[in-house]
């Protein structure tokens, strides 16, 4: 009989810690997951332009949830950044709606053309004999860049 109630106890005690955990990351915002998450700098990176990272708002987080299934570029109002400051261009990249984990985006170039700013960036796949999570994924940048320019192109490259 206490040998029944132990199994309960420890049960009980794994669905209660579960419940927990699953609470906790269901409280996770996108704004957290993008901040953890994101790395954007190659090992042959290369810009034009004084570059980093911003925070959305909740009203720009809404945003980059609404394009993330989308791949391309999104810029972002003055309302849609945290701490916003003029003579920056802020940029969501998105690779799209990804089927597994293991995708990555990589920027590679920031750089000025032809009086618009030039966003290049690799949509990287998991090798196909890799051990990847089932989970659907949007691998995002969110990218701040220092510029006056106001018009933007933006090239994301499938790379195997």
């Amino acid at each position: 009989m206490n040998k029944h109630r132990y199994l309960f106890l420890i049960i009980g005690l794994s669905l209660l810690v579960g419940i927990l955990c699953a609470s906790r990351l269901h409280r996770t915002s996108y704004k957290e997951m993008l901040l953890n998450k994101v790395s954007f700098l190659a090992d042959d990176f290369d810009t034009d332009f004084p570059i980093g990272t911003f925070v959305p708002t909740t009203k720009g987080e809404e945003k980059i949830l609404a394009n993330r299934e989308t791949q391309g570029c999104l810029v972002l109002d003055a309302e849609d950044v945290e701490n916003h400051q003029e003579g920056f261009m802020y940029v969501v990249i998105c690779a799209g709606t990804k089927s597994t984990g293991g995708h990555q985006l990589l920027l590679t170039s920031v750089k000025e053309e032809n009086a618009m700013v030039v966003i290049t960036a690799q949509d990287i796949a998991p090798p196909k004999d890799a051990i990847v999570t089932m989970a659907i994924t949007y691998p995002t940048i969110c990218l701040r860049i220092q510029t006056e320019l106001e018009w933007l192109k933006c090239d994301i490259q499938k790379s195997e």
